[in-house]
């Protein structure tokens, strides 16, 4: 059922960095498609601090970032790692502040494998893309096909709708006991709210 699975939601922390796009990483676009990337990094990846927030300089173990990806401290990705969680990959990225100097070079993003296509169309509100036609572009009312769901699977991002991270509610749990900053929960009958 729907209730077995939750949203990886952004927790906001007073004078948290928040981060802007990616770079050093190709077609950002195909995190949220589930392609692995690993492979592909032959340099840094980095996500500088966003100018618009100048004083914001605190790093969270869930970082906000205009990307909407899990962009994690190393402490959040080794919790996730000791669940055994199947179908992620770890991609090293370093966080630059509002001078250009490294903040952080131990932190990840925590990148979903081979989304999901656990959409029930039937009994779901959404609109669907101009732009991409099989890509859906809002959704007003999710609901999810638990059947379409394989059993193995801790998180992933949905098959035509990657904006968001489902996590199954055991892991979801299992996190919410590390005290992890800027991390927390969103019921998906309560999505978009």
């Amino acid at each position: 059922m729907s209730d077995n699975y939750v949203i990886w939601k952004y927790k906001h922390v007073r004078s948290a960095a928040i981060l802007s796009d990616a770079k050093g990483l190709d077609r950002v676009f195909r995190l949220k498609e589930g392609v692995p990337l690993l492979h592909e990094l032959s340099g840094s990846v980095t996500f500088d601090m966003d100018p618009d927030f100048p004083t914001d300089l605190r790093l969270l173990d869930n970082m906000r970032n205009i990307d909407k990806l899990a962009v994690t401290s190393k402490r959040l990705k080794e919790a996730i790692e000791a669940k055994q969680v199947t179908d992620v990959e770890y991609l090293p990225v370093s966080i630059i502040d509002h001078k250009g100097r490294t903040a952080s070079s131990d932190c990840f993003v925590v990148h979903q494998l081979n989304s999901v296509d656990a959409i029930d169309r039937e009994r779901s509100v959404f609109e669907m893309s101009d732009i991409v036609p099989e890509d859906i572009d809002v959704i007003q009312k999710l609901v999810l096909d638990p059947e379409r769901i394989p059993r193995h699977r801790h998180m992933f991002r949905l098959k035509n709708f990657g904006e968001l991270i489902l996590v199954r509610r055991d892991l979801a749990d299992a996190l919410s006991q590390g005290g992890f900053t800027g991390l927390t929960w969103q019921e998906i009958e309560t999505y978009p709210g």
